[in-house]
C-alpha cells in the first residue's frame, strides 16, 4: 500500500509539473568536553584513514576499527556487554555474488547498568562501523583505491564515542534512569545485517527496549538543519531532538521518515520508537572522496551534544515512550522547484517503471548543458539508488548541494549508467536570501519574492519578527519583484512570505524547508563550517 500511495503522488507531482517559531543564533560559546571538534576529527582520521583500508567487514581494517572501539570504551569504564563477557557479538554475514562465501561480522556491544524505577528499561544508542572497502578488481584502476568512509560512518561512530565519554563522566543523573547500551552494529552496508542479527538475538530484551537513536552520516551539517528522521514514532522522543537543537541554534527536521533506511529501522518493526540523525546526502557519498578532511568537525561536536542531551532525555523521562507508526512524507514543493529549476520534464506515463523517465530536457537548461539527455533514466542521487519510482520522493528532501549533484543515468536501450553532474554554482541560487555582513555585527539580509500573480501585498514574517505579517512588508520594483532587507543578528531563522496578508507560502528560491508547514530555513552568518 505505501509503495502504491507514493508512486501515485509522484505521478501527481509529474502532472503539477507538466501542466502548469523560534530564532536561535549558532552558538559561538565554545562546546564543553568531550564535545569538541578536536575529539571528533580525532575519532574520524583514525577511523577513516587509509590504514583501515575502508572497514569492510570481516577484513583487518575492520578489527581494527572495532579494536579502537573497545578500547575507547574500557577507557571510559563502560561495561561489555557483547557474547561470554565480551565487548562482540558475532554474525555470519553472506557475501555478494562479486564475492563468494561468508565471514563473520562482529557488534560492539557495551552497558551503562540504569538506576531505580527505571532501570529495567533500555535505551540504545548506535553507529554502524562498518563501510564499503577497496575498489573490486573488476573496477577501474585509480590512484585512490580505498573508500574511506568517513561521513559513511566514522562521524557517527564518533558522536556515539563521544556520547559514551559523557556519560561516563557525568555525575548529574537522577537516582532514576534507563539502562544505556552502546551498540555499534557491523555490516550495514550489506542490508542492515548487524542490526537485524541483534534483534533477532537481543542482549536486552526488546520488551523493555524504551527507544533507539541512530547517527548514520553526520559529519555534514550545513545551513543549520540536520534530520532526525522517524523522530516522530515518538512524538515525545521528537520534541526533546527539536528543544536539544534550539539549545545549540539548529533546526532538527523531525517531518521526516517512515522511508526505511539505516539500522534504527529493524527495532522499529518491532514497535520500538527512535530516530536517525542524519545531515544530508551529498556527492561524496559511496565515492572514494568520502574523506575525512571534507567533514565539518565543528557540526559533528555540535550533533553529537545534541545527541547527547536527547539521549538523556530519553533515558531520565519518567513516562513511557509510545510507538508511533509512521506514513512516508514527502516535501513536493521543493522536488518540483528543484527539478523545474533543473529544467527537466518527467515521463508522466513511464513512472510506473523502476526508475523515473525524462521525457524532455529544456534547451539551454542546466540539465541541458550539462550532459542531461531526453528519454534518460536516473538510477542514483548523489549516489542513493533508486529500486522503485518513489524512492525519488525520498532521496531529493535528504540531498545536501554544497559540492553540487551527482547523478548516474541509463541512455537508450544500453545498461550501461552515464554520470551526469550539475556544480555546486547552480545550486547557490537555490539556498534563500543574500546577506552582508554589518558593523555592528548583524547581517542586512535581502527577502526577495517573484509572485506568480500581481498581488495588493506581500511581507515577510519569521521567527526573526515573531510571525508578525505586518512587521516586514515587502516592496514592489518595476518588474512586480517584491524586496524587503531585514537586519539579523548571526543565526538559524524559519520564514514565510504573506500574500494578500491571508496565503502563506515558502520561499520557491531556497530549498531548505522543514517541519509540517514547510517553513523556509535561513542561516545567517558563519555556516559553522
Amino acid at each position: 500500500m505505501r509503495a502504491v500511495t507514493g508512486q501515485r503522488l509522484l505521478r501527481f507531482a509529474w502532472l503539477v509539473l507538466v501542466y502548469g517559531v523560534h530564532r536561535s543564533a549558532f552558538s559561538a560559546d565554545p562546546l564543553p568536553p568531550p564535545f569538541t571538534p578536536g575529539v571528533f576529527r580525532s575519532h574520524v582520521e583514525l577511523l577513516a584513514s587509509d590504514d583501515l583500508a575502508g572497514r569492510f567487514p570481516g577484513t583487518g581494517g575492520s578489527q581494527e576499527a572495532a579494536e579502537y572501539i573497545v578500547e575507547q570504551l574500557k577507557q571510559a569504564g563502560w561495561q561489555p556487554f557483547g557474547e561470554d563477557g565480551g565487548w562482540v557479538q558475532s554474525f555470519p554475514v553472506e557475501l555478494g555474488s562479486s564475492v563468494a562465501g561468508m565471514i563473520a561480522g562482529q557488534n560492539i556491544l557495551a552497558r551503562m547498568p540504569g538506576r531505580g524505577e527505571l532501570a529495567n528499561e533500555a535505551v540504545i544508542f548506535t553507529a554502524h562501523y562498518d563501510h564499503i572497502g577497496i575498489l573490486r578488481a573488476d573496477q577501474e584502476f585509480a590512484d585512490d583505491f580505498i573508500y574511506n568512509g568517513a561521513d559513511d560512518n566514522a562521524s557517527g561512530v564518533a558522536v556515539i564515542l563521544m556520547i559514551a565519554q559523557a556519560f561516563a563522566d557525568a555525575d548529574d543523573l537522577p537516582d532514576s534512569h534507563r539502562t544505556l547500551i552502546f551498540a555499534s552494529f557491523d555490516a550495514e552496508e550489506q542490508g542492515l545485517v548487524g542490526a537485524r542479527h541483534y534483534v533477532r538475538h537481543p542482549r536486552w530484551p526488546l520488551e523493555k527496549t524504551a527507544a533507539v537513536i541512530n547517527f548514520d552520516g553526520v559529519g555534514r551539517l550545513r545551513l543549520g538543519k540536520f534530520f532526525a528522521s522517524d523522530a516522530e514514532t515518538s512524538p515525545v522522543l521528537a520534541e526533546f531532538v527539536r528543544a536539544a537543537a534550539r539549545g545549540r541554534g539548529l533546526v532538527a527536521e523531525t517531518n521526516f521518515g517512515g522511508h526505511g533506511r539505516s539500522d534504527h529501522v529493524p527495532f522499529q518493526e518491532q514497535r520500538i520508537p527512535g530516530m536517525h540523525f542524519f545531515t544530508g546526502a551529498h556527492r561524496d557519498y559511496h565515492q572514494l572522496s568520502d574523506e575525512a578532511d571534507r567533514l565539518n568537525p565543528r557540526g559533528g561536536a555540535l550533533v553529537a551534544s545534541i545527541g547527547y542531551h536527547t539521549v538523556r532525555k530519553a533515558a531520565t523521562h519518567p513516562g513511557p515512550l509510545e510507538f508511533k507508526e509512521l506514513e512516508p512524507k514527502f516535501r513536493m514543493s521543493v522536488i518540483l522547484h528543484l527539478i523545474r529549476s533543473m529544467g527537466l520534464i518527467p515521463n508522466v506515463n513511464a513512472q510506473e517503471g523502476r526508475y523515473p523517465e525524462i521525457l524532455f530536457v529544456v534547451p539551454g537548461s542546466a540539465a541541458s548543458k550539462h550532459g542531461m539527455r531526453s528519454g534518460d533514466k536516473i538510477t542514483s542521487l548523489n549516489g542513493m539508488r533508486i529500486n522503485r519510482v518513489e524512492d525519488t520522493l525520498v532521496i531529493f528532501p535528504q540531498l545536501t548541494y554544497e559540492d553540487g549533484l551527482r547523478m548516474t543515468v541509463l541512455r537508450g536501450d544500453g545498461d550501461k549508467e552515464i554520470e551526469v553532474s550539475l556544480p555546486a554554482e547552480f545550486f547557490a541560487g537555490l539556498n534563500g536570501p543574500e546577506s552582508q555582513p554589518l558593523e555592528n555585527g548583524k547581517h542586512a539580509v535581502e527577502f526577495v519574492y517573484r509572485p506568480s500573480a500581481k498581488p495588493e501585498s506581500v511581507a515577510v514574517a519569521g521567527s526573526f519578527n515573531n510571525w508578525r505579517p505586518a512587521a516586514n512588508p515587502m516592496t514592489a520594483d518595476e518588474k512586480g519583484v517584491y524586496r524587503a532587507t531585514v537586519e539579523l543578528a548571526p543565526g538559524v531563522y524559519e520564514y514565510k512570505f504573506v500574500v494578500d496578508g491571508k496565503t502563506w507560502e515558502s520561499d520557491p528560491r531556497n530549498l531548505n524547508q522543514t517541519g509540517p508547514y514547510d517553513n523556509s530555513v535561513l542561516s545567517v552568518g558563519p555556516r559553522d563550517e
